[in-house]
């Protein structure tokens, strides 16, 4: 399946588009989650309430990427994620929280444990959590990542995986080659990426990153999917 970012109105059509195009449908391709950056300073809610009803029917999840410069990030977080929780809740889909790394500005939870006190304390039946490999890298757990993976297990729901390096860049800024590499380049060991997530018994949706990788698409898509097959025997 596939997983992209919800820029505006124009995502409802896209999503309407991939699920009645003929190949989505001959192989049962789905939507495994729609992502979109969340300002908290701007508070502006038009865009993923206004996306609900495309993605009940589908049933693909909310993913936010949180932001804010605010010294009261966290009482907004909080506030946000009950809202999201609740109205979600009455269109029957989930609230997954996406980590990013501090390349996004204002990034309030730049790893996936960062996240587990605010679901434990809001107690949101339909609240959980993405893990990404770039960006837990990033957020300095190349030594750690089975460690970090069993700790926010639990509440998992979606995890993304890339070929990565295992010394990344410093200055956290656009260029992700350090860490989002086609499937099987770069020094990280994501095959073991894959057998922790094995080990953890993790069953649900995991999404190849993606972003920035300039090769064609036709090309390193299909070698990762060999090098993905190859994992899993």
């Amino acid at each position: 399946g596939f997983a992209w970012e919800g820029t505006d109105q124009s995502t409802k059509t896209r999503i309407e588009d991939f699920y009645s195009n003929r190949l989505t449908i001959e192989n049962n391709l789905k939507i495994a989650g729609i992502y979109f950056f969340y300002n908290l300073d701007q508070q502006d809610d038009s865009l993923w309430m206004s996306l609900l009803p495309i993605l009940s029917k589908y049933q693909i999840p909310l993913w936010p990427v949180f932001s804010s410069k605010q010294q009261n990030r966290n009482d907004l977080l909080e506030e946000k994620l009950i809202l999201m929780c609740d109205i979600a809740k009455e269109f029957g889909i989930d609230v997954i929280i996406y980590p990013h790394d501090a390349s996004y500005e204002g990034s309030v939870l730049i790893s996936a444990e960062e996240a587990i006190p605010f679901i434990q304390k809001l107690k949101k039946e339909n609240l959980f959590l993405s893990f990404h490999l770039c960006h837990e890298l990033r957020a300095g757990n190349v030594n750690r990542i089975k460690d970090a993976m069993q700790n926010v297990r639990p509440y998992i729901k979606l995890v993304s995986i890339s070929g990565a390096d295992t010394l990344l860049y410093q200055n956290r800024g656009e260029d992700w080659s350090d860490a989002i590499k086609p499937l099987g380049k770069g020094t990280f060991n994501t095959e073991n990426f894959c057998q922790i997530l094995k080990s953890c018994d993790y069953q649900g949706p995991v999404v190849l990153h993606t972003y920035g990788i300039s090769e064609d698409p036709e090309i390193h898509f299909s070698r990762s999917l060999k090098i993905w097959e190859s994992y899993q025997q």
